[in-house]
């Protein structure tokens, strides 16, 4: 690759905190900077775990922006807008919520390129308070303005466009799972289980995913509390972290309601995420809305088989190498864990095919080509 041929891509994103959107934007800096590009990563909020895996990385220069909070935006956009003429990127990339209508602003005032990268399919605004709600409302009007609008999902983008957003500029790019980082290792697992206390006889059914109501815990407790009476060999584990305090005290007291205390590890954030995958004997989702979620592709790629709810792309992810239930349904998920726990050989089969459909489907280097496309075009359209 010429000098002539390199770009320079500015990401904006809130924190570098251990979230699946996080982790993709990690992988695919990585491969931006492996292939001779230049990468700036300008978080809100610094010091997320993630910080470290881009560490050292020839090209990659990863900036806090110091924002104070919710209200700290005239401060925090002159911020932005300081460091974006400092550097003098080719794109701009927003990545999520605030990240986009900022990256917006700046980018026009600079004429810089912009991108937003979107990932949720579907958002219960009724679990939050009133921000969540008018940033999706604020961007759906604002959404005819950026150069590109990357969305990890079908249902991603139908959800969008449906609520206003225009689709002019919208593409879909699926996440991409690295199969060489994320793969079958028994003992990471054996490791991993034997720190949580869950025996080799034991049969450990996980949920990787942040603390918030969107994830829905609620159901998965309930799923296990029916699930563990009928087969007391299930262990179970809640994987994430999460800044909703109230949320995380109620989820462990109805834990504890149903019973659970002495079969449920709370883990809270992990960055071994590929040794909580191997320790898992089944993955499962019971998210209310979900584009394409990390945590699941990641677990398929360690061969592990995936129990999820029918929201956005994850039917099409999972295909026939798991199953799919019907979202806040305790039941018809606790029936599918057991299906799959009372037979071994199924989980394998099961296991060895999901590794297979995301090494055919879901390569995170056909993922990073299709985005470096995009940014290129945008590039060599401003030069």
């Amino acid at each position: 690759m010429g000098l002539a041929d390199r770009l320079h891509v500015c990401f904006v994103i809130r924190s570098l905190e251990t979230g699946g959107a996080e982790r993709e934007t990690v992988e695919l800096i990585r491969r931006l900077a492996g292939g001779g590009d230049r990468v700036t990563v300008l978080v809100f909020y610094g010091g997320g775990q993630l910080e470290q895996d881009l560490a050292g990385l020839r090209g990659v220069t990863v900036r806090s922006l110091e924002k104070r909070g919710r209200w700290d935006m005239p401060r925090f956009l002159y911020r932005l807008w300081s460091v974006v003429r400092q550097v003098r990127p080719d794109v701009l990339v927003g990545v999520l919520g605030v990240a986009t209508e900022s990256v917006l602003l700046v980018g026009r005032v600079l004429g810089v390129p912009v991108v937003w990268r979107l990932g949720a399919a579907f958002m219960d605004f009724s679990l939050y308070d009133w921000a969540p709600r008018a940033i999706f409302r604020i961007g759906a009007w604002l959404s005819r303005f950026p150069d590109a609008i990357l969305i990890n999902s079908e249902a991603g983008r139908a959800h969008h466009v449906a609520h206003g957003w225009s689709p002019a500029r919208m593409e879909v790019i699926p996440q991409g799972f690295d199969v060489g980082k994320f793969q079958p290792d028994r003992s990471a697992g054996m490791a991993v289980r034997a720190e949580w206390r869950v025996r080799d006889e034991d049969l450990l059914i996980g949920l990787l995913a942040r603390l918030d109501p969107i994830k829905d815990h609620e159901t998965f407790l309930r799923a296990a509390a029916i699930a563990w009476r009928k087969e007391p060999a299930l262990r179970f584990a809640c994987i994430g972290g999460g800044v909703d305090g109230e949320y995380r005290d109620r989820m462990e007291r109805l834990s504890i309601e149903l019973g659970l205390q002495h079969v449920l590890a709370w883990v809270g954030e992990r960055r071994d995420v590929m040794g909580c995958c191997n320790a898992l004997d089944i993955v499962t989702l019971t998210s209310l809305g979900e584009g394409l979620s990390n945590a699941i592709g990641e677990a398929m790629s360690c061969g592990v088989p995936a129990v999820v709810t029918d929201v956005g792309d994850m039917a099409r992810l999972v295909g026939t190498t798991g199953r799919v239930v019907r979202s806040r349904d305790a039941d018809s998920l606790a029936a599918a864990w057991l299906e799959l726990a009372a037979q071994p050989s199924l989980r394998r089969i099961l296991g060895d095919a999901a590794r297979a459909r995301v090494m055919e489907h879901y390569s995170v280097d056909a993922a990073a080509r299709a985005f470096r496309k995009t940014f290129t075009t945008l590039a060599e359209r401003r030069r």
